[in-house]
C-alpha cells in the first residue's frame, strides 16, 4: 500500500521543480513499490523536471538491490547514506530515501540519531534553492603600510597617561588609558576593510 503524503510543484528562475513525499506500508509488496517508483522517476526524467522524492520505502537502501540498479539506469541518486532505522542497535539499516536528479541543489542531508522510543529516525534536508546567497565577506585588518615604529613610540611617550590618576575607580583609569592608547594605534595603523 502506498500513501502519497505531499506533492508540491515549485518554479524557481523559470525552472520547474517537483517535491514529492512517499511512504510504503511495511505490509505492501516490494515489486509493486518498485514499479510505481520507476514509473514516477521515468515520467519526471522524460518531462525534464527537477525532482526530489523523499520518504520511507521499508526496503533497505544500504545494500545493492534492484532499486539501486534502477537509480543507476535513470541517472538519479539517493542522498541518504546513513542508517535511519534503528530497531536493532547492532544492525541499523536505511529504509528512508531522498532520490533526486539535481543533487547539486541539495546542500545537506542527515539522519540525526535521537533517543526517542521510535525506531525510525528523521531525515532532514536543506536545499540551496531556498537559501539566500551570502553577501561578500568583509575582513577588517590593520594597515601597516606607513607604520613608523619610532613615531609610534614617540606618540606613546608623549601621551598624557598621568591624567588617569584623577579617577578614583580603577575601571575608569583603565578605560581612559585604553581609549588613549587605542587612538594612538588607530592613527599609526588604521583599520581597513576588504
Amino acid at each position: 500500500m502506498w500513501g502519497c503524503l505531499s506533492l508540491k510543484r515549485h518554479f524557481f528562475n523559470n525552472e520547474k521543480s517537483l517535491y514529492c513525499s512517499l511512504h510504503k506500508q511495511p505490509i505492501g509488496k516490494k515489486a509493486y513499490m518498485v514499479t510505481i517508483l520507476v514509473s514516477l522517476i521515468e515520467s519526471f526524467v522524460k518531462e525534464r523536471v527537477n525532482f526530489i522524492l523523499c520518504g520511507d520505502l521499508n526496503i533497505t537502501m544500504l545494500v545493492k538491490n534492484c532499486l539501486a540498479d534502477m537509480l543507476d539506469v535513470y541517472g538519479v541518486t539517493n542522498l541518504v547514506y546513513t542508517p535511519s532505522y534503528r530497531k536493532s542497535r547492532s544492525a541499523p539499516t536505511c529504509l528512508d530515501f531522498v532520490i533526486t536528479n539535481f543533487s547539486k541543489r541539495v546542500q545537506y542531508v542527515t539522519t540525526p540519531e535521537t533517543d526517542l522510543i521510535v525506531c525510525n529516525e528523521m531525515v532532514c534536508l536543506a536545499i540551496n534553492q531556498f537559501v539566500k546567497a551570502r553577501g561578500p565577506r568583509r575582513i577588517t585588518y590593520r594597515s601597516f603600510n606607513n607604520f613608523s615604529e619610532t613615531a609610534y613610540l614617540s606618540d606613546v611617550d608623549k601621551a598624557p597617561f598621568h591624567v588617569a590618576d584623577i579617577f578614583d575607580n580603577v575601571c575608569d583609569c583603565y578605560s581612559f588609558s585604553m581609549t588613549l592608547l587605542q587612538a594612538i594605534i588607530d592613527e599609526h595603523a588604521p583599520l581597513k576593510q576588504k
